[in-house]
């Protein structure tokens, strides 16, 4: 991640070259410095010079080629070494480029490096008669060692700052992933339930007008008790619908929205499945005490669809069984196939996925599809959290 503001990251040039400029007074130092208080600092002559010169050059390229580079300066420093054992400060070009070879390179590498060039320099001197235990010769060694040490120690804080970044970054993204997911979610959820809540009594409405429509020359009697329930019906509509709508403007965490709906309120289904035209035999068992509130919500919604689709694509008849066991609640839905789809009631197949999905939300099973003849909604809904599966009650 770029930093703008560092010359290091938004100038490196400038930097290579503010670098070997502030070496030259170092390995070239004024004649005030030679001698006296620092004897072992000996005036490099002009081949010295020449010699340090092209060293301080190259580290404009320190950081472009590391390898090359230390070791072009390193053989530059040895030769100066070898000319003039004394001028220590020569030196000083070797020790930049292996610090800087520490903050680019493997630390083994560098280790090897340091001691490599440690080495050559001391055979140097020795070579070239000098004393390594001067004053000057004696401060070379560690100082070798130092930068590389600094330059490894640099590149590691480093590394742990960008590793900090990008876990950081990772972090920002698998929030945002999430905050996505849960959006995804809420939209599923709230087309699923305001699919329950318009499909059903939309299936009544759709029934009860055609039936209207149908007696309104023959029956008036007839026709206003069926228009009489599709008031009913859109009245229930209307009654459930701005509570549900109230949850998507809630502010605070206040809903005030009317209770949601429980697994004690199907008689009011199965009243409206027979408004809407159905012959519907109900039988309930069990105690339904032990279903907790979402269990018990997601119960009476499957029942609703169920119902809706029988009476959106059903025969006229629907067995209901609705059986409370120790450890499941069974929900079941029998009814004949009509053999021609009434007009106006495609299948789209979401209201049957949608039952699906909340069997499985609530660990739960779902068996949808024809049998023996008839088309068949079974969903087992356990009664005990943490539980996989749903079980039958006998």
């Amino acid at each position: 991640m770029s930093r703008p503001g560092l010359p290091s990251r938004s100038h490196p040039r400038v930097l290579d070259l503010a670098v070997a400029l502030a070496v030259l007074p170092t390995v070239v130092p004024p004649p005030a410095q030679i001698g006296g208080s620092t004897p072992f600092l000996d005036r490099l002559d002009a081949p010295g010079i020449a010699l340090v010169l092209a060293a301080c050059a190259l580290l404009m390229l320190r950081r472009v080629a590391p390898w090359p580079t230390t070791l072009a300066v390193g053989t530059l420093v040895l030769v100066a070494l070898a000319r003039q054992p004394a001028a220590s400060q020569a030196v000083v070009p070797l020790l930049v480029v292996l610090y800087t070879l520490g903050t680019r390179a493997r630390v083994v590498a560098v280790a090897v490096t340091t001691a490599v060039l440690t080495g050559a320099v001391v055979a140097t001197l020795l070579v070239a008669g000098q004393d390594t235990g001067e004053a000057g010769q004696r401060a070379i060694i560690p100082w070798l060692g130092l930068a590389a040490a600094v330059g490894v120690a640099i590149r590691g804080q480093r590394d742990a700052v960008a590793a900090a970044e990008a876990r950081a970054e990772q972090a920002e993204q698998n929030r945002e992933e999430e905050a996505q997911r849960r959006v995804a979610e809420e939209r599923l959820r709230i087309a699923r339930d305001l699919h329950d809540v318009l499909a059903h009594q939309v299936a009544v409405v759709n029934v009860q007008a055609g039936l209207a429509q149908h007696l309104l020359a023959t029956d008036p009697t007839g026709a206003a008790e069926a228009l009489g329930h599709v008031r009913a019906a859109t009245g229930q509509v209307l009654r459930e619908l701005p509570a549900f709508l109230g949850v998507l403007r809630a502010e605070d965490g206040d809903p005030g929205t009317a209770p949601a709906p429980t697994i004690g309120d199907v008689d009011d289904l199965v009243h409206a499945a027979r408004l809407a035209g159905l012959q519907v035999d109900f039988r309930t068992s069990g105690d339904p005490g032990r279903l907790g509130e979402g269990t018990g919500l997601a119960a009476y919604r499957i029942l609703q669809e169920a119902l809706t689709n029988a009476v959106k694509h059903g025969a006229g008849s629907v067995e209901v069984h609705l059986g409370h066991g120790p450890t499941a609640t069974v929900v079941e839905v029998v009814n004949a196939i009509a053999t021609t789809p009434r007009a106006g009631t495609p299948i789209s197949g979401h209201g049957l996925t949608g039952i699906r999905e909340r069997a499985h939300a609530h660990g739960g099973t779902a068996e949808i599809g024809p049998a023996d003849g008839r088309w068949r909604v079974r969903v087992a809904l356990p009664t005990e959290p943490g539980r996989p599966d749903g079980e039958a009650p006998a």
